[in-house]
């Protein structure tokens, strides 16, 4: 009986060692049937219980899950950040509720005057679409900014892949090939790769960083982040047409050195209109306006 008790003692305290390391206890795997993802409560891609980042379920192709498994957002307030990165920096971020389906799931997280619901579904086979909305639920206007960063390790050659970046613009700010960026969104990216290109073969990743707008009290900003996995011999190039044809407005892609296989992180959407017009200036206020002046007295 001593011995069994030393040993469920043990296992007690290596199980809470797991649970303090991955922050992520209650995650949970949904799936399509043609892939597999697992979400921590959090909002983030990996579930430690299991191992499973985003899995291609024929083979069990999972480039988030070896080495350490790096799936991580931030936002900001203010020039003040926040993030959910169980693997690496920690989480800061608060949940406040996480619902799981058979091949969705949600969490909501708070940071300061900020929440931040992450809709999971499946946009494809092979890509996995998180809704991203943040809300002001402040009484005064907030500067927010976003982030996203994620380490990839890509067999057959997994710890040296090739990573290619679409040039920055838009709604993204800065980009990164590197796997472990600091997931505050003001911090600068150590590794940056805003003109575009191919980085490696190297220890790789991908990260972006979205434009900051301004959010009003009660205003939200909604955008979707896709990551997601070759299929059916897709080439680099084929899953960022597909990426972009999802919605997707700026793509990066990591591969084998063989062109086997590439994950891709992808993000599209629109600044919310009073944001845009926080950061263009009264002037170009004045003109949007008058735009929309014109359209609606064409319309009568």
């Amino acid at each position: 009986m001593k011995r069994q008790s030393v040993l469920w003692l043990f296992s007690c305290a290596l199980v809470a060692a797991v649970g303090l390391f991955s922050g992520q206890v209650n995650a949970q795997v949904i799936t399509n049937g043609s892939a597999n993802a697992g979400i921590g409560p959090d909002g983030s891609i990996y579930d430690f219980g299991t191992g499973i980042g985003l899995q291609r379920a024929a083979d069990g192709f999972d480039a988030i899950a070896p080495g350490t498994p790096r799936d991580s957002w931030g936002v900001s307030e203010n020039g003040v950040g926040g993030y959910a990165d169980p693997a690496y920096f920690g989480t800061t971020v608060g949940n406040v509720s996480t619902v799981y389906g058979a091949n969705t799931a949600t969490t909501v997280s708070s940071f300061g005057g900020l929440t931040i619901t992450n809709a999971f579904s499946f946009a494809a086979a092979n890509v996995l679409k998180d809704t991203v909305t943040i809300s002001n639920t402040g009484a005064l206007a907030s500067t927010v900014g976003y982030a996203h960063n994620t380490d990839v390790d890509v067999a057959p050659t997994a710890f040296s892949e090739l990573t290619t970046l679409e040039p920055v613009g838009g709604m993204v700010a800065a980009s990164s090939f590197y796997g472990f960026e600091n997931p505050d969104p003001t911090a600068p990216f150590g590794a940056p790769g805003g003109a575009g290109g191919t980085f490696g073969p190297s220890d790789l990743g991908f990260a972006f960083q979205l434009t900051p707008v301004v959010l009003g009290a009660g205003q939200s900003w909604t955008f979707n982040v896709f990551s997601a996995f070759s299929i059916d011999g897709q080439t680099a190039a084929q899953l960022r047409a597909q990426l972009h044809g999802l919605g997707a407005g700026w793509v990066a892609t990591s591969s084998d050195q063989f062109g086997i296989n590439t994950a891709a992180l992808a993000v599209g959407g629109t600044v919310p209109e009073p944001s845009t017009f926080a950061l263009l200036g009264l002037g170009a206020v004045g003109a949007a306006v008058a735009a929309i002046r014109r359209r609606r007295q064409a319309a009568v």
